[in-house]
């Protein structure tokens, strides 16, 4: 717009004094009684074609005008077209998400879930760092995902975090770099899945358990089943006396007895790793 105000004034310029050098001189052609005519009509030529001048200048810049107010009228819908994007896919989001600054890894912003869930307030998170909702134990890995090149393109994991009472749970972490009112900053996304990491530690137990009873059943309870069973062939053998009789009996009960231990042993093994699982819901 500058730029437009210097060329129409500079081409006012050179067109006023060319005019008024080279007009006069046009005068001394015609004779002398018919200079003061011409020199009316020079006058009001010049009034028309500075009139014409400053009317297409004026219509130029009412134009110019016009569409700035219309461009500046679409940013404006655009802005708060973006705001509320950001409503919705942030401040109102179902999930726990929090913006910070990667130079300084100081939050930027974080949404009401974020609060809500993590127990810290907005003021609270705005004094903290990433690090800060990491175990102490787990911020060197921290550290390793952030100077990671791949991390600057996305990233997801699974990682802990740590509430503000203390309580430790496990996050999928998923995260993308944005421009932050013109600041690098980093998108955060966090889902709870602490109960999901349970159960599957539970499964796992559970496995662990059911592993041990077989080696139960292979080793342990093969050995008073085998020596039952010898006992048994023992006391059916129609040659033995009755105090033989009486000694392999007392074995039989003897060997019994242990195989029932065994057995209950390895009930009260599988009920407790049932009960693990049936305790645990999946998030």
């Amino acid at each position: 717009m500058k730029k437009q105000a210097i060329i129409f004034t500079t081409a006012y310029l050179i067109f006023g004094t060319a005019w008024i050098y080279y007009s006069d001189r046009l005068l001394n052609v015609f004779p002398p009684d018919l200079r003061s005519q011409m020199q009316l009509a020079k006058g009001l030529f010049f009034v028309f074609v500075t009139g014409v001048m400053l009317y297409l200048m004026l219509k130029y810049f009412y134009t110019e005008q016009k569409k700035r107010i219309v461009q500046l009228e679409a940013n404006k819908a655009e802005l708060a077209e973006s705001a509320r994007r950001y409503e919705l896919l942030f401040t109102k989001s179902p999930l726990p998400k929090m913006i910070f600054d990667t130079t300084t890894l100081r939050f930027l912003d974080v949404n009401r879930q974020a609060v809500r869930h993590y127990g810290y307030s907005r003021e609270q998170f705005l004094q903290m760092t990433v690090k800060d909702i990491r175990p102490e134990e787990d911020r060197s890995k921290l550290f390793e995902i952030l100077k990671n090149r791949k991390y600057q393109v996305g990233y997801k994991g699974n990682t802990r975090h740590v509430k503000a009472d203390g309580e430790i749970i496990y996050a999928d972490v998923v995260s993308h770099s944005i421009d932050y009112n013109g600041q690098p900053a980093r998108v955060v996304s966090a889902t709870d899945v602490t109960e999901r990491v349970k159960y599957i530690e539970a499964i796992e137990k559970q496995n662990q358990q059911l592993r041990d009873i077989s080696w139960t059943q292979s080793h342990v309870v093969r050995a008073p089943l085998a020596s039952l069973m010898g006992l048994v062939k023992l006391m059916l053998h129609k040659d033995m006396s009755e105090e033989e009789k009486e000694i392999v009996q007392k074995g039989i009960l003897e060997s019994a007895e242990k195989l029932d231990n065994i057995i209950k042993s390895i009930v009260k093994d599988a009920d407790g790793g049932v009960s693990v699982i049936s305790g645990t819901n999946v998030a």
